[in-house]
């Protein structure tokens, strides 16, 4: 019933998985869904468009946002982040 970046959305949906938030990963592309993700208690992959790169870029560094600037790059910048996740 609420917008992003009210967590709302991700409460529910981990909600309905079953899963801990902290077990989570969100992408997103916009400042609203990373502060909707990361309310919610998940982390977050970012990968803004040129649209939405100035919003996301004014965060700044967040505990649990990771910024995926070059696409090519998601892949390996996914493995190696999950990789190194808390069992």
């Amino acid at each position: 019933s609420h917008t992003k970046p009210d967590p709302e959305i991700y409460r529910l949906g981990v909600e309905r998985l079953g899963v801990p938030p902290e077990r989570c990963m969100a992408v997103e592309d916009s400042a609203p869904g990373i502060r909707s993700a990361l309310g919610a208690g998940l982390r977050v992959l970012a990968v803004p468009s040129g649209l939405t790169s100035p919003g996301v870029d004014a965060l700044g560094h967040l505990d649990g946002l990771v910024v995926v600037h070059d696409p090519s790059t998601l892949l390996s910048v996914t493995a190696e982040w999950l990789g190194n996740r808390p069992a």
